[in-house]
């Protein structure tokens, strides 16, 4: 809940103020909301609430798209990847990871590794050509090291909204057909394209379009969010924390995990880590005290090591690719 006590915070592009703060706060929970809705709750205009949310989209502070789950769109494989690069090679390596396709997420980072990817594959075969065939011919790569991710159990969280994160599920690999596909393509670039444009351009009927969107979302396929720039609300930075611990209380020690507000996603996988966990904080005091305190909680802990992201190079939460499988009803 955002308060009168509430902090201003000042993005790179835009300032924000406390009715845009409440204005993200209401997206967070339901980003579909008319704006007439969220008016009423908050005792503003219909005017001023798009204005203002017109201000946040063009500044690039929001972004509300559709987050698909990687494994329900047909992808098999994702896997972290680390990497050191020889001295003086960290932007050149990263510069050419960030134009493969299959990279999502990219950050150069101060730790154990200098550059950390998140790569999605359709086939592990694919994965396996990908490390030998790009990386491997990668000019500058001094040691890479994979860890296969074996279960998402949050895939980004809100920043301001009281709303609870929903638990993922594990779902068997759900009918998807070709609408379907061109659809979550739309709404994992713009989630607020209204249903009768995104009828008219993908060639079908409201009706159709509205039904296929509740049904993705019903099936734990894709949710829709808004997701907001940590920068521009005044977080400090990221880290990735991975995390060992008892191999029986691995899934309750990531549920724990991912139960703080500012852990945005969570992984469990091989290799390494049992967990990797990417955390927002405000300034170095509250990673300090979340890594020394907050983790020190958790069942079976063995050991954490915290990587601090210096820049982020890529990031992207499109899980469909033109290669995505269709399986038809």
């Amino acid at each position: 809940m955002i308060g009168a006590e509430q902090q201003l915070y000042i993005g790179e592009s835009v300032n924000i103020d406390l009715t845009d703060l409440k204005l993200i706060a209401e997206l967070e929970a339901n980003p579909r909301q008319p704006n007439t809705e969220t008016a009423s709750k908050l005792g503003l205009s219909r005017s001023t609430v798009q204005s203002r949310l017109q201000k946040l989209y063009d500044t690039k502070v929001i972004r509300t798209v559709a987050v698909a789950d990687p494994m329900a769109v047909g992808n098999t494989t994702c896997v972290l990847i680390g990497i050191n690069t020889l001295p003086g090679q960290i932007l050149a390596v990263a510069d050419q990871l960030a134009s493969y396709s299959r990279v999502q997420h990219l950050m150069l980072c101060i730790g154990r590794f200098d550059i950390i990817a998140l790569t999605l594959f359709r086939k592990r075969a694919d994965f396996l050509n990908f490390l030998v065939s790009d990386i491997g011919t990668l000019g500058g790569v001094n040691h890479v090291e994979t860890m296969l991710t074996l279960k998402h159990v949050k895939l980004m969280g809100p920043l301001l909204s009281d709303e609870s994160e929903p638990q993922l599920r594990q779902i068997p690999a759900p009918n998807i057909d070709s609408l379907d596909i061109a659809l979550i393509r739309e709404l994992e670039t713009d989630a607020t394209q209204n249903t009768r444009h995104l009828a008219s351009k993908l060639g079908t009927s409201q009706s159709t379009v509205l039904r296929k969107i509740q049904k993705l979302q019903d099936d734990g396929v894709i949710r829709i969010m808004t997701l907001t720039d940590p920068l521009a609300l005044g977080f400090e930075g990221v880290a990735s924390i991975g995390i060992r611990c008892e191999a029986s209380k691995v899934n309750e020690a990531a549920d724990l995990v991912a139960s703080h507000r500012n852990v945005q996603t969570v992984a469990i996988c091989t290799g390494r880590y049992d967990i990797i966990a990417w955390v927002m904080f405000r300034e170095l005091n509250d990673l300090s005290n979340f890594v020394t305190v907050e983790l020190s909680q958790i069942p079976g802990l063995q050991y954490t090591e915290t990587m601090t992201n210096l820049k982020i190079i890529k990031t992207s939460h499109k899980s469909v690719g033109d290669d995505t499988p269709i399986t038809q009803n």
